[in-house]
């Protein structure tokens, strides 16, 4: 008999999977389901728990970046009009600001019309000082 488990992709947890669901069910037939699914799958598709742990720390980052002890959110411009904060935010990019350090906040009324949109830029407790020393003298 040749053993063709490294040919067809079995790992020897599976193959332990395996003889355990036909050992455990009556008559020897085996359970597909009991196979397919180890006890600590999630049932993610592959790749997707490295999606998840890469996207949580770029949340983490921004968290560490934008803290309220770092800096704080200044409002650089408030409109009821869409075409303008677009504007607003085109030059904003343009000057190669961090894109993510800009927050647009849209208070939404009824009607739509009335809908404020809010667009704040992150500055850093050092930038802000900086500011000030500068247009003390």
């Amino acid at each position: 008999m040749v053993d063709n488990s490294a040919a067809d992709g079995a790992t020897p947890e599976r193959q332990e999977r395996v003889e355990a669901a036909m050992t455990a069910s009556p008559g020897g037939r085996l359970n597909s389901l009991a196979v397919l699914t180890s006890a600590g799958d999630s049932g993610s598709m592959p790749g997707q728990g490295k999606r998840r742990r890469r996207q949580e720390a770029g949340r983490q980052r921004l968290a560490a970046r934008t803290a309220p002890d770092v800096g704080q959110w200044e409002v650089v411009l408030e409109t009821k009009d869409q075409a303008q904060l677009r504007g607003h935010v085109r030059r904003l990019r343009a000057e190669g600001i961090d894109e993510s350090l800009i927050r647009i906040d849209t208070l939404c009324r009824r009607p739509v019309e009335q809908s404020t949109y809010r667009l704040s830029r992150f500055a850093d407790n050092i930038a802000r000082t900086s500011d000030r020393e500068v247009s003390d003298h």
